[in-house]
């Protein structure tokens, strides 16, 4: 059997894999969660996947997917880690990971209160 007879049958196969926007979230948000719950789970955790659930959707920010989370968790770490003072700098940015692709026109923005 040669490639071209294979691709062939894929394109035949191809239009009846096709998933819904919410089918792919769905999968997507399931995919998440079982990798958060089993990663949890190695380390010794023993929250249940349906209190794994709750605490995902807990800590979420309506409209950020969980790898924008970490993104602005990995960022912030190690500033809770240390002894360091918070910059004006810093907080900024860290006000403009939490707020991509919510409100781009104030992301890392903010008044000083004097």
């Amino acid at each position: 059997m040669d490639f071209s007879h294979i691709d062939s049958l894929k394109a035949t196969l191809n239009p009846y894999r096709l998933l819904s926007q919410n089918a792919l979230k769905n999968f997507h948000d399931n995919l998440v969660l079982q990798w958060t719950f089993n990663s949890n789970a190695i380390t010794g955790n023993t929250l249940t996947v349906q209190e794994t659930k709750v605490i995902l959707e807990a800590i979420t920010i309506s409209g950020k997917n969980l790898r924008e989370h970490f993104e602005a968790i990995l960022f912030i770490k190690p500033f809770a880690s240390n002894d360091e003072v918070l910059s004006k700098h810093t907080i900024k940015s860290i006000h403009s990971l939490i707020l991509k692709n919510i409100d781009e026109n104030n992301a890392g923005d903010y008044f000083d209160i004097k």
